[in-house]
């Protein structure tokens, strides 16, 4: 199963709506009493194996509070849109939230929405966590933050605070609104062919037991990317920023090896760790950006 498109007004679809349960483990006729397996009762599959103190929260209890919040936060969810991503048959899942009300376009000079992505497990695989972001709509690129101000973490307990997530969640305009001008600085930002191939040579590397090397498969992917991006764009700090965001939020079925979903969440993580980290900053020139939210 790839995906699942609902409204926001559905809690949770049918393949995240069970209740996961931890089961004993038993290895040559004794029981590994720091471990259990996880298991989802509505077809009896094990999901992962965790340790012995770890507590699965059903999805749906985590998702009611988060919807309340949202709703409670004063955002206009009018249209709100959900696509599911299922990972592990259950195992953990991500969500991503399209918010049609809020449209950056009038900046950005072509149709942005504000969208949130909801990352959880009941296997201990991912913490869960709320962050919000710009999409655009053209390449459907999910584009990750440069702060770490529009997140939160919470722990795997059905306890999560709908107030905590609303007052989170109400600043999320504004702070998107941000970045959506820090595109615009992006776009004025000359790069070169070479100031590319340098940086992603630092962004594709692979690391085994006996050594850490460029990924020259990946390292010409992501140059491909760039090449794509600067023809549409211009060779500019905004391309190369879609050609990263392209790549967190595209994964080549034909080359995917275990789950789909769960290569997508991984490519989003470590696209979003070099995005924040200072070699890419110092070449989009990020600390010159200097656009203050309005009181």
């Amino acid at each position: 199963m790839s995906y699942i498109n609902t409204d926001l007004s559905i809690f949770v679809p049918g393949a995240l709506d069970f209740e996961p349960v931890l089961k004993p483990i038993v290895y040559n006729n004794r029981p590994v009493l720091d471990k259990k397996l996880v298991v989802r009762t509505d077809t009896d599959e094990p999901l992962g194996v965790v340790g012995s103190k770890h507590r699965p929260t059903p999805y749906a209890k985590l998702w009611e509070p988060l919807v309340k919040g949202l709703a409670d936060s004063g955002l206009d969810l009018t249209e709100a849109t959900v696509k599911w991503n299922v990972i592990d048959r259950g195992g953990a899942m991500f969500a991503d939230i399209t918010l049609k009300a809020y449209d950056y376009e009038h900046i950005v000079g072509e149709p942005t929405r504000l969208s949130m992505r909801v990352v959880n497990s009941v296997n201990g695989k991912y913490k869960y966590l709320v962050s919000s972001f710009l999409r655009r709509l053209a390449c459907l690129n999910g584009m990750t933050r440069m702060a770490d101000d529009t997140s939160t973490a919470f722990k795997h307990t059905a306890g999560t605070d709908p107030e905590k997530i609303g007052e989170v969640a109400s600043k999320w305009p504004a702070l998107l609104e941000q970045d959506a001008h820090l595109f615009n600085h992006m776009k004025t930002v000359h790069l070169t062919d070479e100031d590319v191939s340098n940086l992603f040579a630092k962004f594709c590397i692979t690391v085994t037991r006996t050594e850490t090397r460029v990924n020259k498969a990946w390292l010409g992917r992501m140059v491909n990317l760039w090449d794509t991006y600067k023809t549409g764009i211009g060779k500019n700090g905004f391309a190369l920023y879609n050609a990263l965001t392209h790549y967190s939020t595209h994964a080549d079925k034909d080359m995917t090896r275990g789950d789909l979903n769960a290569k997508l969440l991984r490519q989003e993580q470590s696209v979003s760790k070099f995005i924040n980290g200072g070699e890419f900053k110092k070449l989009i020139n990020y600390d010159n950006f200097d656009f203050k939210i309005a009181a």
